[in-house]
């Protein structure tokens, strides 16, 4: 078996699913390699699966003599998103010569691993699409969508992260596709109930976001625009921006700028618990989503959850019983939700007790387990 990743980046929260599903199918006895962008040989997850027994190749290895014989792996013409063709020729190779019994093609979004699984389509391999993430502001352009929906029908099992992600790839493609499936994403923490309760020292209340710093899809931007607005900027309420990303700097100078005194950057963390323990709450102002790992583990800590209705959020927040969802990423929506989740600060503890319940009813899946039995299943036919 062969999983193929197209994160642009070292590691991904999408791949933390994947390697949950990988780390599972070792422990039952199946062989996987795994075809990867970008590997950092130190990174711990890629440490992780050699000691698991995988075979990691690294796909961005390009090989200038036959460039342009991969010309000939597309359909001609097509070269669909950010793809380079370097990539494709090296998993092409590895295909043709290993025949895996299937291939996981795991996406960051719902077309970026396209061209992977069509090389699995040509060249005969029964493969399984993984979309992690489907938003509104990118759609496949008209003479890519017959490529793509060939991809998709191709496919044994498309398993998409939220119905929202599902309904909207079928609606970009105008079709339905078969063997879809929805496969929410692991709960990536131990706790079976919730953190204790923070103290509110000097009356300040915390709420962290947690997620790259990549304006285009967070929208990190537009929470600072609202914490700009003078209704917030004399409140006792400090947002902590906890993870790494291309905006950093960017988004630290707009903060600057603003003015803004109850806002700081934290960096990467760790040990997400960690955080929970020190914050009353998660605010994701995200433009675009799938099922993020930051709203389930901030759930399953039992903190409340201010969210926009992008992805599969609204599916798990419930809008004034465990969180708050916003209408859309604009400051318009995002202010009034966090006003709304403000006029009850009071009830926060007991809305991230219901949030943490809620998650241990739709989120049985605690270690990507969901994934490697869609997979097996599909192995034994």
């Amino acid at each position: 078996m062969v999983l193929l990743s197209s994160c642009p980046e070292p590691w991904g929260g999408s791949e933390e699913v994947w390697f949950g599903a990988v780390r599972a199918l070792r422990e039952r006895g199946h062989s996987v390699d795994v075809l990867k962008t970008v590997v950092d040989p130190s990174h711990p997850r890629i440490l992780d699966l050699r000691a698991l027994g995988c075979r990691v190749v690294d796909i961005d290895r390009f090989s200038a003599r036959r460039f342009l014989g991969a010309n000939t792996m597309l359909p001609r013409g097509l070269v669909f998103g950010d793809f380079r063709l370097g990539q494709l020729e090296v998993a092409w190779e590895f295909l043709s010569r290993g025949r895996p019994d299937l291939a996981i093609v795991s996406q960051g979004l719902n077309f970026d691993g396209i061209n992977l699984a069509g090389a699995c389509l040509r060249l005969r391999v029964p493969y399984v699409l993984v979309a992690q993430k489907a938003t509104e502001l990118l759609w496949p352009e008209d003479h890519a969508r017959p490529y793509v929906e060939r991809v998709y029908r191709g496919a044994r099992r498309a398993a998409f992260v939220s119905e929202h992600n599902r309904r909207l790839t079928e609606n970009q493609l105008g079709i339905t596709i078969p063997g879809a499936v929805v496969l929410p994403n692991p709960v990536l923490v131990a706790r079976r109930s919730p953190l204790p309760w923070p103290g509110v020292n000097d009356g300040e209340y915390r709420l962290a976001c947690v997620g790259r710093l990549f304006a285009f899809e967070k929208a990190q931007d537009v929470l600072l625009e609202v914490l700009a607005r003078d209704h917030w900027r004399d409140r006792p309420l400090h947002i902590s921006f906890h993870g790494e990303g291309r905006n950093r700097r960017g988004l630290e100078d707009m903060a600057r700028r603003l003015g803004l005194r109850r806002v700081s950057f934290a960096g990467q963390s760790p040990r997400i618990e960690d955080v929970w323990r020190d914050h009353h709450g998660l605010i994701l102002p995200s433009r675009a989503e799938g099922m993020p790992l930051a709203l389930l583990e901030a759930m399953a800590c039992g903190r409340m959850a201010v969210v926009t209705d992008v992805g599969g959020n609204a599916e798990l927040v419930e809008d004034g019983v465990s969180g708050f969802v916003a209408a859309g990423p604009v400051p318009a929506a995002i202010d009034d939700a966090l006003e709304r989740a403000w006029q009850r600060r009071a009830k926060w503890e007991a809305i991230g007790a219901a949030a943490a319940a809620r998650i241990a009813e739709l989120m049985p899946d605690r270690d990507g387990s969901a994934l490697a039995d869609l997979v097996a299943d599909e192995l034994t036919r």
